[in-house]
């Protein structure tokens, strides 16, 4: 998929997804007053963060109304008071855990602990998986580039580029490169903890910080919200700069909220003070969100508050239990609902997972969330699941009414995995930011497998039969399994098999499995396994494939022969007399009814229904005398898979596309038709799937190459080889279109309807042009579009001849980067490969009319 940008167009269309923004702990600062100014005009804070905010900090608690002083539990005189005033500390006793409390609640609270530590694990038990069994899993830390292990935000632009909030500034990822902007390099900013993130219509990024916002765009500026409340105290002026959350709605409004109530600017760009909020009240906002229906709602400490369209007034949504009142995170979900975590702010008690139905709000687990003291968080992805905090650390997933618990821990190399925000990337990636271990990203996989963990009794897979009934058969080097559901049956020596290895499986008419081994012949009935005995040796030789024909024939290819069964009557053709060569390795039957069959070394022969023979070798044309593979498509071409390339029989002409053509390599193990236009291919580093209309074009000369859609381990196969050359089928195309490949590490299942190379094009953006040294335009921070009016850029030819154009591109699927063409029309016409630069210079332009294109191709072109 390619894309092409000249520099006068860099606009483009996409979708904003906004990020829902988790707390952060606040500082005492002295804010400027409410004005936007230009960056060169700010000045540092007047005030330091207080002694009991900076120890609130070190010792990891959190505390919303900085005014409060801190409670102290007796003898232990570093405990404050978390989320308010009720600490505690868990002790280990007998089968699971107690709380001691420290201070006595009220009695409603101190019952619930009464009963809820005796409950812990009573609402919501979740299955813990490793995140590997449904994702590809990578990670990002502060030595790989990112300004600190702590992530506070994220947000994923129109463009497709990750920001990340943190405690060192914001940073900029295109999955290879950090850019960061703090006060080390933008003056914009006053302070570096970056703990709310928003993406405008203009595409301007909002940062919010704890000294008020920034916004990153064509010109970087700071902006106070203390002056928005005027007749506030100054602590409630510091807590109005301490920005908790950002939200810009469909519409284009940016909301503000804040530990001291909630800012608006609006579609005009003016800012709305305390008095013109619709009586949302001056409380810590936690949390924002739109729904499907446009409806605004902001979590606070207390209270939910929902504005509806066409409304100006915040109305209160409380809960029928007055203990869920507070909100710690908010998910509106693709069907229009809305979900939150409740709870109570004041004291350390369970948050609840909630959704708003209809008759109210109603439980999405049937259990608390007992582990208050972590970060809240919720996101509901594309695939109508919602993630949330499960017990202990981790990341849980609840879908279809189960919950599942994702270890993190092997990802953050022993750090806890402690999730504070989430974001959904354009191409479904989860990007999971942790409190203490970086940045870590959740691909699902599009390739499914099936490995010992599922029930295969040895990894190594050789042989595949989808069986009429449903079930899959699958031949392994420790023997033969039927998968149906959750059902599983092997077949193994102990149960009579004769031997482990299984090399080829068959149906024949009445639903029997015959099953070729190692040094054997072996039937299943569905109730008993036979052992096939024919005269002669032939049999304790190694079966290499088998074929049941349309009219009941059983073909046989053995390592020394090929044979038939039909009737009860055994024939064999053995070499040199009646075949080129004994060692068999697939045989196919076409709409015709004749036999084709190729060997190891004797290159491919032809049964016809008069049953005379006919050979293709190297004087008919056939490339090479190893014939491993046979797939007859559609249109009723041959098509030949050999060590030296991708043959083709059709209309009595041979032919054979190369590593010459395109094709990533010359061996072949496996061949499917997906019934889609295409062919999918397994060799002993991948498999790839190729345009059939691209091969025949190159058979006939139309065109010289072909354009081939590589996967590998990157894009989640368990083990890049697959098997083949020795048994059959080792590839097949399911009934509902699925196309399976036998690996040494199981069996990996393509969606042929969307393979993983159907991804969002790639996003390449121009980062800045520059002219004889000089930065003429600048795309860097949050502007999708160039500083001038127009779809031409005029340059004074007096700055110089040196012209230097500077690129980003957004790719999170290859490690090793995008590739990147570019041309300057004008100057010369050619496509150029930028060799993973992002900056390309042309010296000497004489004055004239240019056009500067890039085009990006994704990881599979």
């Amino acid at each position: 998929m390619t894309r092409a940008i000249c520099l006068g167009h860099l606009a483009t269309e996409r979708h904003c997804r906004t990020a829902i923004l988790s707390r952060t702990r606040p500082h005492d600062f002295n804010e400027p007053s409410c004005s936007e100014h230009s960056a060169s005009s700010y000045r540092e804070p007047a005030l330091r963060p207080s002694a009991g905010a900076a120890r609130r900090q070190e010792s990891g608690w959190n505390r919303f109304m900085i005014e409060e002083h801190a409670h102290k539990g007796p003898g232990s005189p570093h405990y404050e008071a978390t989320r308010g005033s009720l600490p505690f500390h868990v002790v280990a006793g007998g089968q699971g855990h107690r709380a001691t409390l420290l201070q006595q609640a009220r009695s409603r609270s101190a019952a619930w602990f009464a009963l809820g530590w005796a409950l812990i694990a009573s609402g919501h038990t979740a299955e813990v998986v490793p995140p590997q069994r449904d994702y590809l899993v990578r990670a990002w830390r502060k030595e790989h580039g990112l300004p600190e292990d702590k992530v506070l935000a994220l947000l994923t632009d129109r463009a497709g580029f990750l920001w990340i909030g943190t405690r060192a500034g914001v940073a900029r990822f295109d999955g290879q490169h950090f850019r960061v902007w703090s006060r080390s390099n933008e003056p914009a900013f006053l302070e570096d903890t970056c703990q709310a993130l928003a993406e405008d219509h203009q595409g301007n990024l909002w940062v919010g910080t704890r000294s008020g916002l920034v916004r990153l765009g064509t010109n970087n500026v700071h902006l106070s919200l203390a002056g928005l409340v005027p007749a506030a105290s100054a602590t409630e002026q510091q807590l109005a700069d301490v920005v908790t959350g950002l939200l810009v709605t469909r519409q284009g409004e940016l909301f503000v909220g804040t530990m001291f109530g909630l800012r608006a600017r609006t579609l005009e760009g003016t800012w709305q003070d305390q008095g013109q909020m619709g009586g949302f009240p001056d409380e810590h906002v936690t949390c924002l969100a739109e729904a499907a229906d446009g409806a605004i709602w902001a979590g606070t400490t207390n209270q939910l508050y929902c504005r509806r369209p066409g409304q100006t007034a915040w109305v209160p949504q409380p809960d029928e239990d007055p203990e869920k009142d507070g909100v710690f995170a908010l998910a509106p979900t693709s069907g229009g609902g809305l979900c939150a975590i409740r709870g109570q702010y004041r004291v350390s008690l369970p948050r609840f997972v909630r959704r708003l139905g209809q008759a109210g709000w109603e439980p999405v687990l049937p259990g608390p969330i007992l582990d208050s003291e972590r970060p809240m968080f919720l996101l509901a992805d594309e695939d109508q699941g919602l993630w949330l905090p499960p017990e202990g650390s981790g990341l849980g997933r609840w879908a279809n009414g189960t919950l599942t618990a994702l270890d993190l821990l092997p990802a953050t190399g022993g750090v806890s995995p402690m999730v504070a925000c989430l974001t959904q990337g354009r191409d479904g990636q989860i990007w999971v930011g942790l409190d203490r271990a970086g940045l870590i990203c959740l691909q699902p996989r599009r390739i499914r497998s099936l490995t010992p963990r599922d029930g295969l009794p040895h990894p190594n897979v050789w042989s595949l039969l989808e069986h009429r009934d449903g079930s899959l058969w699958v031949g392994t080097d420790g023997g033969a399994v039927r998968l149906a559901g959750d059902s599983k049956l092997v077949l193994h020596e102990p149960s009579g098999l004769s031997r482990n290895l299984v090399r080829a499986l068959a149906e024949d008419g009445d639903g029997r499995v015959w099953i070729g081994t190692s040094s054997g012949l072996d039937i299943w009935d569905g109730e008993r396994l036979e052992t096939v005995r024919f005269q002669g040796p032939w049999f304790h030789t190694k079966i290499r494939c088998l074929l049941t024909a349309r009219d009941g024939t059983v073909w046989i290819g053995t390592a020394r022969g090929l044979h038939r069964v039909r009737g009860g009557q055994t024939n064999s053709w053995f070499a040199p007399q009646a075949i080129p060569h004994d060692d068999i390795r697939v045989i196919l039957e076409d709409r015709q009814g004749a036999i084709w069959v190729g060997s190891d070394g004797g290159g491919l022969f032809r049964f016809g229904s008069d049953a005379t023979i006919k050979v293709f070798g190297p004087g008919e044309g056939l490339w090479s005398q190893r014939v491993w593979a046979l797939c007859e498509d559609q249109e009723g071409w041959l098509w030949i898979g050999m060590d030296r390339g991708l043959g083709c029989l059709a209309n009595d002409q041979l032919g054979v596309v190369t590593v010459e053509q395109g094709l990533p390599v010359n061996l072949v193990n496996g061949i499917v038709d997906d019934l889609r236009g295409f062919l999918w291919v397994g060799h002993d580093a991948g498999i790839y799937r190729v345009r059939r209309s691209d091969l025949a074009d190159v058979l006939a000369r139309r065109r010289s190459s072909v354009h081939c859609i590589a996967y590998d381990e990157e894009d989640g196969m368990p083990a890049l080889e697959t098997n083949g050359q020795k048994s059959h089928p080792p590839a097949l195309r399911m009934r509902d279109g699925r196309i399976a490949f036998a690996t040494t590490a199981g069996v990996v299942f393509f969606d042929s309807a969307m393979p993983p190379d159907l991804t969002n094009e790639p996003s390449v953006r121009i980062e800045a042009f520059l002219v004889g040294g000089r930065r003429l335009l600048s795309g860097a921070s949050g502007a999708d579009r160039p500083p001038f009016n127009g779809d031409r850029l005029t340059v004074d030819p007096s700055l110089g001849r040196q012209a230097e154009i500077q690129l980003a591109v957004a790719e999170y699927h290859r490690r090793q980067g995008m590739p990147l063409e570019h041309r300057l029309l004008g100057f010369d016409d050619r496509w150029y490969d930028t060799h993973q630069q992002m900056s390309v210079s042309y010296p000497l332009v004489r004055p004239g009319n240019y056009t500067f294109e890039v085009r990006a191709f994704n990881a599979h072109g």
